[in-house]
């Protein structure tokens, strides 16, 4: 199963990286993919996901084939999904 993974803004310069196709074995729900997978892989990744209490932080943005996710749902992944991963915008 192939899931693409977008990194943007903040998240981007944290993994070193704006997106990658990540291979998985068998099916896992949003929340464990990004904790088990993506900030295992990715350290500095998981300074801005994980907040230090353990719950994902509330200023990432999390989208699941372009719709914004609320991170208390879980979701299951399912082949060629695609996951963005990003930091707010500031504007002036």
């Amino acid at each position: 199963m192939q899931i693409l993974v977008n990194y943007m803004t903040q998240i981007k310069k944290s993994v070193g990286r704006s997106k990658e196709v990540i291979d998985i074995e068998s099916p896992y729900g949003l929340k464990d993919f990004i904790v088990n997978c993506l900030c295992v892989r990715y350290e500095k990744l998981k300074i801005h996901i994980i907040s230090n209490n353990g719950d994902f932080c509330k200023g990432v943005l999390i989208f699941l084939n372009d719709e914004k996710i609320d991170l208390n749902n879980d979701i299951l992944l399912s082949d060629n999904d695609e996951i963005t991963i990003m930091t707010p915008i500031a504007g002036g």
